[in-house]
């Protein structure tokens, strides 16, 4: 009995360690199965030179994993990269599959090695990034094949091709808008020739003081602040001095204040009994459009006698005389 017991017992020890030992190798298949694959083929294994040569690479891994494919230049060794595809996904089985294409070609004839493509993954237990290789294989570029038999033939013309709207685009717009901007100068030209002939002579422009006298009689026969109308009346007559003043001295009057055209006057106008009449017109005229002033009738006739006395003592002439008369 004691036999018996000592054989039951050795048993269930070896059972155990068998059991043991068979997690173990389950969990390291599981391990195992659960790793990325990774390949790489080529659609064949001979070519001629300047064929395509397409290389898929293709990774099977399970939705938890993180791959990153490699990173290809422009040459993979002695291989031309010409083409980098997208990675495209799909799902078989609960494993997922990627793959990408990537397009070579070489132009002299031999053995040429497609080298080991490295994938990266994380692994799921120590979070560590692995990489994982495909196999390197050989592919043969031949040559053209060259019948020494036959006869030699002439070389070919050139192969017309016919233009296509995108090589002459920029020549067709660059003549259309040539055309565009002809018209565009004729036109103007013959709008211009009709409202101002070239040939005819044009009437001489009349100087400053004429314009200003002749504007001032206009705006005394108007009678404007006999009616009342005051900001009306200085408006009109400082206009008239402002014009009078840019045409005669070359300043910017119109569009100046008092205070700016008394300094551009400065070195120009120095005669106190000139400079200050004008000072004044121009003060009052800013209390009546601005402060809504109302002067007395004696105070209008001074303004519009200070403007004419103005334009009547700087003209030209009354200037070239008064020099005269001091040579003299």
């Amino acid at each position: 009995m004691i036999h018996a017991h000592g054989g039951i017992a050795s048993m269930k020890s070896h059972f155990i360690k068998f059991a043991g030992a068979l997690a173990l190798v389950c969990g390291l298949l599981l391990h195992a199965d659960a790793q990325p694959t990774v390949s790489a083929t080529t659609d064949k294994k001979d070519y001629q030179i300047g064929d395509w040569i397409t290389l898929e690479l293709k990774v099977k891994h399970d939705p938890g994993q993180q791959v990153v494919f490699p990173l290809i230049t422009d040459s993979l060794q002695e291989l031309e990269v010409l083409e980098i595809g997208e990675v495209d996904s799909q799902t078989i089985k609960d494993r997922i599959i990627k793959k990408q294409l990537i397009t070579l070609t070489v132009f002299d004839s031999g053995y040429y090695v497609i080298p080991p493509l490295s994938v990266k993954y994380k692994d799921p237990g120590s979070g560590d990034m692995v990489s994982l290789a495909s196999e390197a294989f050989f592919v043969t570029v031949h040559t053209i094949p060259i019948d020494t038999a036959a006869a030699i033939k002439t070389i070919k013309n050139p192969l017309d091709v016919a233009l296509t709207f995108e090589e002459i685009q920029y020549y067709v717009y660059g003549g259309l808008a040539l055309l565009l901007l002809g018209f565009l100068g004729w036109y103007l030209w013959k709008k211009r020739k009709r409202n101002e002939d070239p040939f005819v002579r044009k009437a001489p422009q009349l100087p400053a003081h004429e314009v200003a006298l002749r504007k001032l009689n206009e705006l005394a026969a108007k009678k404007l602040w006999q009616k009342g109308e005051y900001k009306a009346y200085y408006s009109e007559l400082t206009d008239i001095i402002r014009e009078y003043l840019e045409r005669r001295y070359g300043i910017l009057a119109m569009e100046s204040t008092t205070d700016e055209i008394l300094d551009d006057l400065s070195g120009l106008i120095t005669r106190p009994e000139l400079k200050d009449p004008l000072r004044e017109l121009l003060q009052q005229a800013d209390l009546v459009k601005f402060a809504k002033a109302r002067p007395l009738p004696d105070q209008n006739e001074l303004a519009f006698r200070r403007g004419l006395d103005l334009v009547n003592e700087t003209k030209i002439s009354a200037v070239k005389e008064e020099e005269v008369n001091h040579v003299e």
